[in-house]
């Protein structure tokens, strides 16, 4: 029976089909995937980004097995030089170490950043009493070693139990960095402070109380001397604050401290 044109059209056009779906990768397939890593960037708008994050002290600095190592001295600039390695960091009146709210923050910064798309690094994946660091000077070159565009130090202050609230640390112009630097960090660090205050305050957390403007310009903190990229330390919480302490302690209180950091991440950014 001979065949109408519209049915051999038919038939062609599944062959054809066919042929396609068992074809190798060709120019097709590359095109494809160009499209869906485009689809990505769209529906992840910090794909390609890389964020340094950095969860200050360590559980193990408060180890007596780590003093001597700790007390080293080692030269990061600024008003202060010569600074030792690290220390302990604070804690809430209870007891409730900054080194262990620091990691449960960053954990779930880090969480929030990579759903976003964003390749995340940090100066220690561990919260434990067997280790201890690392060390300022390295915490502070650490995100031009991971090639960063930022840097993020998260921290919890220790001051007077009547004033709470979060701040940030932005690095001073200072004769003797301890890395060499761009002109342009200083000024770029301060337009990440800003967008990190504005951020905090969006997702509800109250600017300090006894820093003026939230923002404290710091020459003798090495993380900030010896960093090359945009970097802040936010002090993002008071411990020995009965209400901001409650903050730290609290899972809910952690994650809304992650998600104002987060949103001054983007703002900074523009993504």
């Amino acid at each position: 029976m001979r065949r109408s044109p519209y049915v051999v059209g038919i038939a062609l056009a599944g062959a054809l089909s066919l042929t396609m779906l068992a074809a190798p990768a060709t120019a097709g397939s590359a095109a494809r995937a160009t499209i869906n890593a485009t689809a990505a960037a769209v529906t992840l708008p910090l794909a390609g980004v890389i964020i340094a994050i950095d969860p200050g002290h360590q559980l193990g600095n408060s180890n007596p097995r780590f003093f001597s190592l700790l007390n080293k001295k080692t030269f990061v600039g600024g008003t202060v030089p010569y600074k030792i390695c690290n220390t302990t960091g604070t804690a809430t009146n209870s007891g409730y170490p900054e080194a262990t709210y620091n990691f449960a923050v960053a954990q779930d910064l880090r969480a929030a950043l990579r759903a976003l798309g964003a390749t995340v690094v940090m100066t220690r994946y561990t919260n434990t009493w067997n280790s201890y660091g690392p060390c300022i000077k390295i915490r502070g070159q650490f995100g031009l070693a991971q090639h960063a565009v930022l840097k993020v130090s998260i921290h919890a202050d220790g001051a007077a139990s009547g004033g709470h609230g979060f701040f940030v640390m932005e690095p001073a112009n200072i004769a003797r960095p301890c890395l060499s630097r761009p002109s342009s960090m200083v000024t770029r660090s301060r337009t990440l402070g800003r967008s990190i205050i504005t951020g905090m305050v969006r997702a509800g957390l109250t600017k300090s109380t006894y820093i003026n403007n939230a923002t404290m310009i710091s020459s003798d903190q090495g993380t900030l001397n010896c960093s090359s990229i945009p970097t802040v330390i936010v002090e993002t919480l008071n411990m020995r604050n009965t209400s901001d302490a409650n903050l730290a302690k609290s899972p809910n209180g952690r994650a809304k401290v992650a998600k104002g950091l987060l949103n001054g991440i983007r703002i900074y950014l523009g993504r």
